[in-house]
């Protein structure tokens, strides 16, 4: 009786490798794509929170609630920022909320220089364009990788941008 060769079916070795380096390869990419998605998403969101705290002060500037001027306070040291009302500076006014930046995120620039000392944006009463008609920027960034940064900008005549 003659002996039949039989084919054996099912996965080599070699295609068990092959198959699990493609896998390792595309976990990696996908890893470091969602890792980047997620600062962008994490710089965005404080972006916008401090660019709404900025609109609100000028909004209640604007609208000449309390009589006064209306502002916010970037302080590097508290990692975080006040909503403030005064009639002249923020040393003679009275804070109205303060709030913290996430723990991923901190100040990178003020005004396009160093953080040494607290950045003040003020707007006018009636008009809401920044006191002493100036422009100011600021800039955040991602702890862990400085290079994920956004500007806000407040230009002469108001406009708030990210």
């Amino acid at each position: 009786m003659p002996f039949k060769k039989k084919k054996l079916t099912g996965f080599t070795l070699l295609e068990l490798i092959l198959v699990m380096g493609i896998i390792a390869i595309l976990s990696v990419a996908l890893t470091a794509a969602y890792q980047s998605f997620q600062r962008g998403a994490i710089l965005d969101i404080a972006s916008r929170e401090i660019v709404g705290k900025l609109r609100e002060a000028q909004a209640r500037a604007l609208s000449g609630e309390d009589g006064s001027r209306w502002g916010v306070r970037f302080d590097n040291s508290l990692a975080g920022y006040r909503l403030f009302s005064t009639l002249t500076t923020f040393a003679s006014g009275a804070v109205k909320e303060t709030l913290f930046l996430s723990n991923r995120v901190e100040y990178k620039t003020f005004d396009g220089g160093g953080l040494g000392s607290p950045l003040d944006i003020t707007f006018e009463r009636l008009t809401g364009v920044p006191s002493g008609s100036v422009s100011h920027s600021l800039e955040i960034n991602i702890k862990s990788s400085p290079t994920f940064s956004k500007l806000i900008t407040v230009t002469t005549s108001g406009r708030i941008s990210d």
